[in-house]
């Protein structure tokens, strides 16, 4: 069985945890899969009445995998075999070349998942070895649990047919220049698209939106209640996609020369701050639902918003300022 402590941070999702906890396996560090998550998409011309706020929000695509690559050298191959055969074979296959390999358990058959017997959902688990005579897996699920798991071979059956094998590359970890990376993240955050502002102007339309139509009882029917709202689900991200960069930041300032160190770590607390302010506005949300006090909680939440977008185009502005 290979030996993989499991990692956790509450910023990182189920697979993140494990591209960390294989990074850390072979020694390699992982910071800079984060270096696209400083994002922000809302689409605020709606044709479709019946769209919810949430529906139109998004974290904006991070490239996780691919700078897990470009920086670090580990590689992620995603794979759909056409049967469970051929599934068994491939996880069998790295397993014994000492390979982890990501599968992908039903949430609702997965003894250890707090969904167990409640709902289905497709959930990333690293199968570490095999049991004896072939007859399960034993896993780890750092997102979920701190010790390793064993699932039967009979629920290795109710597997999806889909897993992710892991390539080490022979070169060493890229180096990096702290001021190209800080000046494109901020760059793509003030760039104005055709049309449209940045990604600063997404969130004050966004604002606008909230503080004039906001109605929680629609963005809660979208998949049954609140708690599982689009809405609160992205704006999740969102908070955690700035903890992210947080730690983007002081990564390079702790591998960087002298002089920046300051400045990037600064910038990392000043994301961090961000990030605090993203979860308050989440917990008002969850505030407004509950007592139902819907136009003073709109108004609150889009002066917030508006704040909070003025507040991370002033970090972009001095990132781009300190990158020259």
């Amino acid at each position: 069985m290979l030996n993989i402590q499991p990692k956790h941070e509450d910023y990182r999702s189920c697979l993140e945890d494990i591209l960390a906890s294989v990074s850390a396996y072979w020694k390699r560090d992982h910071e800079l899969m984060f270096i696209g998550s400083w994002n922000f998409c809302f689409r605020s011309s709606c044709t479709n009445t019946s769209e919810t706020l949430g529906s139109r929000l998004h974290e904006g695509e991070e490239n996780t995998r691919r700078y897990l690559d470009y920086y670090h050298g580990i590689v992620l191959e995603t794979h759909d075999p056409i049967s469970e055969k051929e599934l068994w074979e491939i996880v069998a296959s790295e397993l014994t070349g000492n390979k982890p390999v990501i599968i992908y358990v039903n949430d609702y058959w997965c003894p250890w998942s707090k969904n167990y017997r409640i709902r289905e959902e497709m959930h990333p688990c690293l199968a570490v070895g095999m049991g004896s005579d072939d007859n399960g897996l034993f896993c780890l699920d750092p997102y979920n649990v701190s010790n390793i798991q064993f699932l039967s071979a009979d629920l290795c059956g109710r597997l999806h047919r889909k897993c992710g094998t892991f390539q080490l590359q022979d070169r060493q970890e890229k180096p990096h220049n702290w001021s190209e990376i800080i000046y494109k993240a901020s760059f793509g955050m003030l760039k104005k698209e055709a049309d449209f502002g940045n990604r600063f102007d997404d969130m004050r339309a966004f604002a606008q939106e909230i503080g004039r139509s906001l109605d929680l009882d629609v963005e809660a029917r979208e998949n049954g209640w609140m708690l599982d709202s689009l809405l609160l689900d992205r704006l999740k991200y969102i908070m955690r996609r700035r903890k992210q960069f947080a730690v983007v930041l002081n990564y390079l300032a702790l591998n960087c020369e002298e002089e920046a160190v300051p400045y990037l770590s600064h910038h990392s607390r000043q994301m961090l701050e961000a990030a605090q302010q993203w979860e308050i506005i989440l917990q008002l949300l969850l505030k407004m639902f509950y007592t139902k006090s819907w136009e003073t909680g709109r108004l609150k939440i889009a002066d917030k918003l508006r704040e909070l977008a003025d507040f991370e185009e002033q970090i972009a502005l001095a990132m781009i300022q300190i990158s020259k």
